[in-house]
């Protein structure tokens, strides 16, 4: 060990940098790695400013210095190289205000950590001189001192046989506590400022510039660990302790608040240093006390003295804090990559506060745990004997409010919850007062949105290059991630694909939507599905297209590989469109499934491509696959170039003028005058595309010929299928001035011609905020848009839960309780009697049944990957839609690399005029419906128009027309009829209905257990898949439950003290888990009764209005039971469904009772 020198050895004189000096003094060697940062230094200290990152290689009297990005936690070297590190690190410290810091121990995180190459503290407390007489004090002389600003930076360099971070930590808390400096230096990957640059300071006018100078530079000296330890043996200060470093570094970071604007006037951190160690907790215990009492003071102006603190016995103030101290909880503005980075282990939020905050932190089954429980100290209580398994969190069952907590000492988990809450808020964690629902809402939605799988390849590069088809496996899972434009298909998928074809491989792709595929068909030179049969056995049907609708035909064919690009939408698709998949789903799952599992066994190729590719996609399809399927990940990170978007919220009319001002002055340029800028309108809305159109060219008729709308409406045609084919090509012959379109072209259409130079955007949140950006992406030049975005998008109808479990609670109620019921009897009734009358025994058809319930049944969980898959795509919805313009617009930054300017925009005179275009195209659309209603066309024709995806719009609203009569007998559907009580009120039908339900509970049944019977079929020849059965009577039921009708029978007026409103409230508390499943209303103590009711009698046709006002008493009325339309329709479901002969087809003539002896046992056998 070197001897004792007080006095400040010179730096020897040498021609080295002082950073380089320092480098080879702490023990770096040439060719080592060294890490650091570029912080910029800021006017505004909540101002966040641009930070660069670097890794580097050690010269002799330089840095081969590379920038580099932190992703996901990991470098990704795509920056600028520097041979000159040196002299770059100060440009950035001289031109740009940024402050040099390196990594003390050359890493980011500690898992990069090789060793520790010093121990080291800083102090900026007291002047230079009671610095270095600190540093002087201590009994071995430092390594290296850099002076900085107001501090000066010490270290002690370790031998290299004593340099692992064990006890690394531990090392650094023995320092500061030792000589009373920052606590919060001893972490493995601190930054510390680099000699030979300036500090740079903002006083408030100008930028300062310190130099941070090397005072004391000695190689020499290297220290062990315990050599250290014993220095600080002295009795200048108490014996270390975990206990008292934890109070030291409370009191140090209570401290540093001051410089916010805090007052602590008795907060004295030293006394934590020199106390006595009986004396601890109490002074602990106080000071914390005292904290919260000066808190309370500073944000709510408490008037007690938080002196008391110090006074007063502890159980005194103890009772106090409990009494007075209080925690609100927020819901955050939620952005899912705020925890993308959160500990994969943090199940809840108090797993988080226990893992980050908890003292003595122990993992479930790892040392110093206890199987299924994470163990700490109690937070509350604290521990005399330092114990730190006094407090037990479980891993294997919680929920997602609390956790399951259990305290030794019984501190109630409200109070362990709140001391964890200050632990973090002390600690500067911006999740200390969130609610506990919205961090996992966080955490999944994360989870949901993020692709986990570790990549072969990562790439970040604008575009993929032409070899890089060459890279990709021919066999296993293939999963590409990379931005729109970027060349997944030209560069990938179209030479893999010729490649595959020349070895004779038999490939198939699935795309979401007919055009999407017949468009890729002709760019990867395949066939459509429609052709396969016609050509089949020939060496042409090697590559098909198909869309998902249609895969139950070709699914179970000799296939070798299968590509699936746009894979999001295309799953999406699969598992919640209404067309014609729906029809045939669990067939389409269960074939899907197989095929998968084929292909993969067979040594051949499954390829998922998506620039959003995440893992509910990946995982879904990587469920089915043979075991042990290699996959193989590529990831390309670029964002592509910078592109400019004009951000609306507000009012869309001023945007709706700002288009047509731009169509005004590009009508009367010629394509070669030089402010020639044909536009791109696209919107999420079928009627806001078509209106703006329609007023455009009534307003500017000579646009007609110039204009090109793909929208529901029109990609059936000739000329809309001649675009998608080839749009490039389209463009160029026929230079239109406008494109417009609607979802219908928001994905697989690639626009790469540099023609159109403006955009126009309305986002009502129909789509989510990911497909809309794919919308946006279409034209691959385009550069600059104007766009305008709802805030709150269009919630889809049923579950709205953001947690993927809530939605697949939804949808899994228990075997037992449900397979016991009547109508689920009653529907296996019925298919029994239908497979009897088809052929199948009354053995053969049991067997089946129960194997097939059997398997529903499961773990009484219902659970499939194709529940979990569509969870987790519904959940991802709900979250996105209810926040969709926030989330758009973060998107576009984080995803597409926009630069936003924001604008509100006001309204204008345009608003009126396209209101009137909206409503011409309402009364036409209810004029097909009614010409279809009063057809001849019958009732199997309309059904076959409608499951052909390449029917017109006029024909299919025709053919929904002639369903609309089927399901109204009797009704006159006039088109004023249909604009009012279906296009204009699109749930009026449906409310109604529900009523007549309510009011015929037999009925009720007999619908369900057909709809039962119907799905129980399919299922016995697919997959399950619960989410399709839409069940009434547990909605009809409930309102009946809840004393509903019994008002509205009741005809009189009411007020919030009425007995039957008195009877619906307590009604109501008793079943409002079931009316947030039912209706989504939330029901609590404080629900207003009034209010509750008026929602509900909306989910049954009907409104509540006020009649009047006695005495400050609000009575109520009902509305809408002696409307014409209502009465009607009300008469043609009595007619339609109270019909004996239509019971009859249902149930058979013996009605519900069971017609075969077998029936009767057949849930009973599944339920033993």
């Amino acid at each position: 060990m070197q001897s004792n020198n007080s006095l400040i050895l010179p730096v020897k004189t040498t021609t080295q940098h002082p950073a380089i000096q320092l480098l080879y003094a702490l023990g770096y060697q040439w060719g080592d790695r060294v890490t650091g940062r570029n912080i910029q230094a800021t006017k505004n200290r909540s101002e966040k400013g641009k930070n660069t990152d670097w890794q580097a290689i050690l010269g002799k009297d330089n840095l081969d210095l590379q920038e580099y990005r932190w992703i996901d936690g990991k470098i990704t070297a795509d920056g600028r190289h520097h041979q000159d590190g040196l002299g770059w690190l100060h440009q950035e410290n001289n031109l740009a205000q940024k402050q040099i810091y390196f990594n003390v121990n050359a890493g980011r995180r500690n898992a990069e950590i090789k060793l520790a190459y010093a121990a080291f503290f800083e102090s900026d407390r007291g002047t230079f001189e009671e610095q270095q007489t600190a540093i002087d004090n201590f009994k071995i002389p430092p390594t290296a001192v850099v002076r900085t600003r107001k501090s000066k930076h010490t270290y002690y360099k370790l031998n290299r046989n004593d340099s692992s971070l064990d006890n690394w930590t531990n090392l650094q808390e023995r320092i500061s506590l030792y000589q009373g400096s920052d606590p919060a230096v001893k972490d493995g990957p601190r930054l510390m400022r680099l000699p030979g640059f300036y500090h740079v300071l903002w006083d408030g006018e100008s930028f300062n510039y310190t130099l941070c100078e090397l005072e004391i530079c000695q190689p020499e000296r290297t220290y062990s660990k315990a050599e250290i330890i014993a220095a600080m043996d002295d009795g200048k200060c108490q014996p270390y302790s975990p206990q008292r470093y934890r109070a030291y570094n409370f009191a140090c970071g209570k401290r540093n608040l001051i410089k916010q604007g805090w007052n602590y006037p008795l907060l004295n951190p030293d006394q934590f240093r020199t106390c006595n160690e009986s004396e601890l907790d109490e002074l602990y215990t106080r000071l914390r006390l005292y904290v919260r009492l000066v808190d309370l003071q500073h944000k709510k102006g408490s008037e007690i003295n938080p002196d008391t603190a110090w006074k007063d016995s502890l159980a005194e103030i103890n009772h106090r804090h409990q009494t007075e101290v209080e925690i609100a909880t927020v819901t955050p503005t939620i952005n899912p990559d705020c925890v993308s980075n959160s500990h994969t282990d943090d199940l809840t939020l108090i797993h988080r506060f226990a893992r980050l905050y908890g003292y003595g932190w122990h993992r479930a089954g790892t040392a110093g745990s206890r199987q299924n429980w994470d163990t700490c100290q109690c937070p509350v209580h604290g521990s005399s004997t330092g114990s730190t398994d006094n407090l037990h969190i479980n891993r294997s069952d919680f929920n997602y409010e609390i956790g399951t907590i259990s305290c030794k000492s019984g501190c109630p988990p409200t109070d362990i919850i709140n001391a964890f809450r200050h632990l973090a808020k002390d600690a500067g964690d911006e999740t200390w007062n969130w609610d506990l629902t919205s961090w996992q809402i966080l955490k999944e939605q994360s989870r949901i949105n993020t692709l986990s799988y570790q990549p072969d390849r990562l790439l970040n590069q604008e575009f993929f290059t032409e070899d890089m088809a060459e890279t990709i496996p021919q066999s296993g899972l293939v999963l590409i991630r990379s931005p729109k434009g970027s060349g997944k298909s030209r560069k990938i998928i179209r030479p893999l694909i010729a490649e595959l074809k020349s070895q004779n491989k038999r490939i198939l792709s699935i795309t979401p939507r007919v055009l999407l595929g017949i468009e890729q068909c002709h760019k990867f030179d395949m066939i459509w599905i429609d052709r396969f049969n016609k050509l089949k056995n020939q060496q042409e049907t090697a590559s098909v297209g198909c869309c998902w609708d249609s895969l139950w035909k070709i699914a179970d064919e000799n296939w070798d590989v299968v590509i699936i690009d746009e894979v999001r939408m295309g799953l999406k698709h699969l598992l919640t469109s209404t067309t014609a998949v729906q029809n045939r789903r669990p067939e389409i799952l269960k074939k899907f499934r197989e095929l998968i599992n084929r292909v993969t066994n067979n040594g051949g190729l499954v390829l998922l491509a998506d620039a959003d590719l995440t893992d509910t996609e990946a995982k879904y399809i990587h469920s089915m696959c043979a075991a042990n399927t290699p996959v193989y990940t590529l990831i390309n990170r670029h964002l592509g170039k910078v592109k400019k978007c004009t951000y609306c919220t507000g009012e869309k009319d001023s945007i709706r003028e700002q288009l047509m001002i731009a169509i005004a002055e590009q009508i009367e340029l010629k394509e070669t005058d030089i402010n020639f800028a044909p536009i791109v309108v696209c919107a999420d809305s079928q009627k806001e595309l078509e209106a703006l159109e329609r007023y455009a060219i009534k307003n500017y008729p000579q646009l007609l010929e110039r204009s090109m709308r793909i929208d529901g409406k029109t990609s059936v045609e000739e000329k809309s299928k001649d675009f998608i084919s080839q749009p490039d090509g389209w463009i160029s012959q026929h230079k239109p001035l406008v494109l417009w379109y609607s979802p219908a072209m928001s994905i697989g259409v690639s626009i790469e011609i540099d023609w159109f130079k403006q955009g126009f955007g309305f986002y009502f949140g129909v789509l989510e905020p990911g497909e809309f950006r794919q919308m946006m992406a279409r034209c691959r030049q385009l550069s600059q848009f104007t766009l305008w975005a709802e805030e709150i998008g269009k919630q889809p109808g049923g579950n709205r839960a953001y947690l993927p479990t809530n939605v697949s609670n939804n949808y899994t109620p228990s075997m037992q309780d449900s397979l016991s019921t009547e109508v689920w009897k009653l529907a296996s009734e019925i298919a029994m009697n239908e497979a009897i009358e088809q052929g199948i025994g009354d053995n053969q058809f049991t067997d089946l049944m129960v194997n097939m319930l059997k398997t529903m049944r499961g773990d009484n969980s219902w659970q499939n990957p194709h529940l979990i898959a569509l969870s987790e795509i519904q959940a991802r919805e709900n979250y996105a839609k209810s926040q969709c313009g926030v989330q758009l617009r973060q998107e576009l930054i984080d995803e597409d690399n926009f630069e936003i300017i924001d604008s509100v925009s006001e309204g204008g005179k345009i608003g009126e005029e396209i209101a009137i275009e909206k409503e011409a195209i309402k009364r036409e659309d209810a004029e097909l419906l009614s010409e279809g209603a009063s057809s001849s066309m019958t009732l199997s024709q309309a059904t076959d128009i409608l499951s052909h995806p390449l029917s017109s719009y006029k024909d299919r609203k025709k053919a929904e027309g002639v369903k609309l009569r089927y399901f109204l007998p009797g009704v006159n559907l006039t088109t004023d009829f249909i604009l009012e009580r279906k296009i204009k009120d699109p749930s009026w039908l449906n409310q109604n209905f529900l009523y007549w339900l309510a009011t015929h509970p037999q009925e009720c049944k007999i619908l369900d257990a057909a709809q039962i019977k119907n799905h129980l079929i399919k299922w016995s020849h697919g997959d399950i898949f619960l989410p399709d059965l839409h069940l009434q009577l547990p909605k009809a039921q409930l309102i009946g439950d809840l004393g509903l009708l019994k008002l509205v029978d009741a005809g009189f007026k009411y007020n919030a003290n009425s007995l039957e409103v008195k009877a619906i409230q307590g009604k109501a508390i008793a079943y409002k888990g079931e009316i947030r499943k039912q209706f989504n209303l939330t029901v609590d103590y404080r629900t207003s009764v009034i209010r509750l009711i008026g929602e509900l009698l909306k989910c049954i046709g009907l409104k509540q209005v006020m009649s009047r006002i006695n005495s400050d008493i609000r009575w109520y009325d009902i509305e809408g039971q002696e409307c014409c339309d209502r009465k009607a329709v009300l008469l043609a479901w009595d007619q339609r469904y109270c019909d004996k002969t239509y019971a009859v087809h249902l149930v058979g003539a013996n009605g519900i009772r069971p017609r075969f002896s077998n029936s009767s046992l057949l849930l009973n056998q599944v339920l033993l």
